[in-house]
C-alpha cells in the first residue's frame, strides 16, 4: 500500500469513515480557508526556524524525486537531513528532520507550533497524534533499512519574548519522546494494516454518530438522509436549571422565556453591541510580544441611543505595522465611555479586555470597570438559556441564530466566514499595506466584523418583536 500517508492514518484515528471517503475521493477535502492556509504557512515557518538547532543539513524537495534525495543523503554522510522522505509497503512519511547520532542510528524530529504536550500528566488525544506521525515515521524509516533509536517534538517556548530577530534557541525547545513512540509502534503498525485494508475495501466503515459528527463538513455525504433533524445531534442544549419546557427539535415555535425578554427590555440605553477580532500568531511579530499572545486588531459597533433611534456605526481597524493595543483601547473607552449597556456575544471581549488591563494599557482599567457594571452577553445571559428556535440545530453561533430569528440576513457570501480566518487574514494584510490586496482584506474584514455587531442588534430586535413566550 505505498500511497498510505501519515495523513490518512490520522484521519483513521479521527473516524475511519472520513478516511475511506478522503482516500477514495479527495475532491471531498474541505474547503481551505484563509485559517488553514495560515496554519499551513505558521507551521512552515517554524519548520524553518526549528532547523537552525540541527545545523548545516541537507533540504529535500518535495519532488518526485524525493525518496531516491533522501537516499543519497543519508549515504553521503549527511547529519541532519530536513524534509528526509521515505516509502515502504506500510506507506508514505516525511519527517521534518532525520538527525544522524554517533553510533550510527537515526533520530526523528518533528517540530510542532504548540507549546507542550504535557508527558508529565499524561498525553492529551489532541497531542497524542504527534506520537502517532512519530510512530509512522519510524516504522517507515525502519523499513528502509535505518535503525531508529531517538524521537522527538521540537515545541514552541511559551516564555520567549520577542526582541530583534527570532532566536531559535530561545524560541524553541525540544522535548524527547522516544519512549512514548516506542510504547505505540505496535499499535500503530497494526493500524496502518487496518486502515489501509479499509480504503482497499468496497464498504464504508460504520461508525456511531456523535456531537462532533455535527460539525463535519462530510455529514451529508457521509449519511445523507440517514440522520433526520430530530436526531439528538441536532437537538439544542439548554440549561435545564432555568429552562423548563422540552428541548426536543421537533418543537417547531420559537421560545422566549419571560426571564430573558426582561433582561432585554430593562437593559439601560445607551445600547452598544460590540465584537472584537483579535489575532494571535504563533511566531510574535510585535516587539517584546510571546508566542500566542493575543493581539485586538479590530471591532465594530452598533449603538442605539434611545429605543428605536437609528443605529450608530463606529468601527476600527488597525492598518498599521505598529502594535495596536494601544490606539484599540484608547479608541474603545471613547466608544463605550457612555454607555448604559454594552452587548456582547460571547466572554470574548471582556476577557480580551482583561489582557489589555493586565499589559497596562492605559484606559484598559476604565473599559474593564465599564465592561463588568454593563455588560449583557447576548449569547449566555439569553439566548443560550431563555430562548430555543428549531433552526437553531443544536448550535448557538451567531452565523445561525441570526438567519433563525431573522432569515433576510446571513453570513452566505462573505470573503471571510470566521474569528480564525479574520485573523489570519489581518496578519497577511499587514505583510501588504500600501497594495490593492491588503486593501481588499481590510474591506473584507469591516464586512465581516460589521456584520457580527449588526446581528447582535437584528437578534435583539427579534426577540424584543417575538416577545415572551405564553
Amino acid at each position: 500500500m505505498d500511497n498510505f500517508t501519515k495523513r490518512e492514518y490520522l484521519n483513521g484515528e479521527t473516524c475511519p469513515r472520513m478516511m475511506v471517503l478522503l482516500a477514495r475521493d479527495s475532491t471531498l477535502e474541505a474547503k481551505k480557508t484563509a485559517a488553514t492556509f495560515y496554519q499551513f504557512e505558521t507551521g512552515r515557518r517554524v519548520g524553518e526556524i526549528a532547523r537552525e538547532l540541527f545545523p548545516g543539513g541537507q533540504l529535500v524537495d518535495r519532488g518526485p524525486e524525493k525518496f531516491e534525495v533522501t537516499r543519497q543523503a543519508i549515504e553521503a554522510g549527511a547529519n541532519f537531513v530536513y524534509e528526509a522522505s521515505f516509502n515502504s509497503t506500510l506507506g508514505t512519511a516525511i519527517t521534518d528532520i532525520l538527525e544522524r547520532l554517533p553510533d550510527g542510528t537515526f533520530g526523528l524530529w518533528e517540530a510542532k507550533t504548540s507549546k507542550e504536550i504535557r508527558i508529565k500528566s499524561g498525553i492529551s488525544s489532541d497531542k497524542k497524534k504527534y506520537l502517532y506521525e512519530l510512530a509512522i515515521q519510524w516504522l517507515i524509516a525502519e523499513d528502509n533499512g535505518l535503525q531508529i533509536t531517538r524521537a522527538g517534538v521540537v515545541l514552541v517556548n511559551g516564555d520567549f519574548r520577542k526582541n530583534g530577530p527570532i532566536d531559535a534557541n530561545a524560541y524553541l525547545w525540544t522535548l524527547d519522546v522516544t519512549q512514548h513512540v516506542r510504547e505505540v509502534l505496535g499499535e500503530v503498525r497494526r493500524k496502518s494494516e487496518h486502515f489501509a485494508q479499509l480504503i482497499r475495501g468496497s464498504e464504508l466503515p460504520q461508525v456511531e454518530v456523535k456531537s462532533k459528527c455535527k460539525s463535519c463538513h462530510l455529514i451529508g455525504k457521509c449519511w445523507g438522509d440517514e440522520v433526520p433533524t430530530d436526531h439528538a445531534l441536532y437537538t439544542p442544549y439548554f440549561n435545564t436549571q432555568k429552562v423548563n419546557f422540552s428541548a426536543s427539535s421537533t418543537r417547531q415555535a420559537p421560545v422566549v422565556l419571560k426571564a430573558g425578554y426582561e433582561k432585554l427590555v430593562d437593559a439601560k440605553y445607551p445600547h452598544v453591541h460590540i465584537d472584537f477580532e483579535a489575532a494571535t500568531p504563533a511566531v510574535p511579530i510585535y516587539p517584546n510580544t510571546k508566542p500566542y499572545e493575543q493581539i485586538p486588531f479590530q471591532y465594530s459597533a452598533h449603538t442605539r441611543l434611545s429605543p428605536g433611534a437609528p443605529l450608530i456605526h463606529e468601527e476600527f481597524l488597525a492598518e498599521t505595522t505598529q502594535d495596536p493595543r494601544a490606539e484599540f483601547t484608547r479608541r474603545l473607552w471613547e466608544l463605550v465611555k457612555d454607555a448604559g449597556a454594552i452587548f456582547t456575544y460571547s466572554p470574548y471581549e471582556k476577557s480580551s479586555i482583561r489582557k489589555l488591563f493586565e499589559h497596562n494599557y492605559p484606559f484598559a482599567a476604565e473599559v474593564k470597570a465599564k465592561l463588568e457594571s454593563c455588560e449583557v452577553d447576548l449569547l449566555n445571559d439569553v439566548v443560550k438559556v431563555y430562548t430555543y428556535h428549531p433552526e437553531y440545530r443544536g448550535s448557538f453561533s451567531i452565523k445561525t441564530v441570526l438567519p433563525a430569528w431573522v432569515p433576510e440576513f446571513s453570513y452566505k457570501g462573505l470573503a471571510i466566514q470566521s474569528g480564525l480566518d479574520a485573523a489570519a487574514e489581518y496578519l497577511t494584510m499587514i505583510k501588504h499595506l500600501g497594495t490593492p490586496m491588503a486593501q481588499e482584506i481590510a474591506d473584507n474584514l469591516r464586512a465581516y466584523c460589521g456584520l457580527d455587531s449588526k446581528a447582535m442588534i437584528e437578534v435583539f430586535d427579534a426577540i424584543i418583536a417575538h416577545g415572551p413566550t405564553t
